[in-house]
């Protein structure tokens, strides 16, 4: 099993931690997805400070066994006004040789062969140009245990479920995909399709809107 990054270092504490080696958790005996993958992201603003929008800067995908498969940066299309260095670690120079998050989007195929699991995943979708269907995406955005029970809250999902989250985007990805196959055999994924999708989706983890 391989980690992809095109990035070697990033300041403790900001866009969560990284480091040159592959970081693993133990190999899966039946494959390396298990029929399901978790994804987070780091984004910067782009867009217009009047008319602001999400930018993908940062990838991070997670087999169920909690190794990494992918983790990239990638280069944001169109204006990027503020990369939020501060919460995000990112930079213009940081990105300016990324590949574009269609190229990220391509790599990322090849590893989402089953379900899908993240947050908002209709606008990182688009962002990625990656197709999967809406059975096999698992929405967090629009779970009702998580926007009923916990207020909407992902970090108070996650300790409820017992979910060891520190903050990183490794860890964000990790119980994210470990939350839906808690619950994998009773999941109701009609919350997933566009025309039911009616209730107000559950906020991601941090204050801002830099990751999800």
């Amino acid at each position: 099993m391989t980690t992809t990054t095109n990035w070697t270092r990033m300041r403790k504490g900001e866009g969560g931690r990284a480091s040159e080696a592959p970081e693993r958790r133990g190999r899966c005996a039946s494959g390396p997805s298990l029929g399901a993958v978790g994804l987070s992201c780091i984004y910067v603003k782009g867009g217009t400070e009047r008319h602001p929008r999400r930018a993908l800067a940062r990838v991070v995908l997670v087999d169920t066994c909690g190794d990494v498969l992918k983790d990239s940066l990638c280069r944001p299309e169109g204006r990027v006004w503020d990369y939020c260095t501060e919460e995000t670690g990112l930079s213009e120079k940081l990105l300016e040789e990324a590949p574009t998050t269609r190229q990220v989007g391509a790599e990322l195929k090849t590893f989402v062969l089953g379900k899908l699991v993240g947050h908002s995943l209709g606008g990182v979708l688009k962002q990625l140009g990656l197709q999967v269907s809406w059975k096999n995406r698992i929405d967090l955005a629009q779970n009702p245990e998580i926007r009923d029970e916990h207020g909407g809250s992902l970090e108070r999902a996650f300790m409820a479920s017992g979910l060891p989250f520190d903050g990183s985007p490794v860890s964000l990805a990790r119980c994210m995909l470990s939350f839906y196959l808690q619950r994998r055999n009773a999941w109701d994924t009609r919350g997933s399709e566009p025309k039911k999708c009616r209730s107000r989706p559950a906020r991601s983890p941090t204050r801002t809107s830099t990751r999800s």
